[in-house]
């Protein structure tokens, strides 16, 4: 099992999406998909803290085509990428993807 907490998928996991990012036209239907994705595997405060190699096998991608469907929805900022520090050495950093899709608002 994956820790809990942190936004990582468990057997029982589900997600939140907003109707109006799933049926946006502008967005591929591969981008929707890693939306629904990082919706299931994120935490309350919407930030996905998954492996990018998790990423992409629950998406069943390549990584190229990963890349570019995570890259079109940063640019729509409906995600954004960043890195949160784990301790107090610079290289022990986490990668997070937060759902910038105002769900709580």
């Amino acid at each position: 099992m994956l820790q809990k907490g942190k936004g990582l998928m468990t057997e029982n996991s589900y997600g939140f999406v907003l109707k109006e990012i799933i049926r946006d036209g502008t967005l591929t239907p591969e981008s929707r998909i890693l939306y629904a994705i990082l919706a299931t595997y994120s935490n309350q405060d919407r930030k996905c803290y998954s492996t990018i190699n998790e990423l992409i096998k629950a998406s069943g991608m390549c990584r190229t085509t990963f890349y570019r469907h995570m890259k079109s929805l940063e640019e729509k900022e409906i995600i954004k990428k960043y890195y949160e520090q784990t301790d107090k050495y610079p290289t022990h950093r986490k990668l997070v993807y937060e759902l910038c899709d105002r769900l709580s608002e």
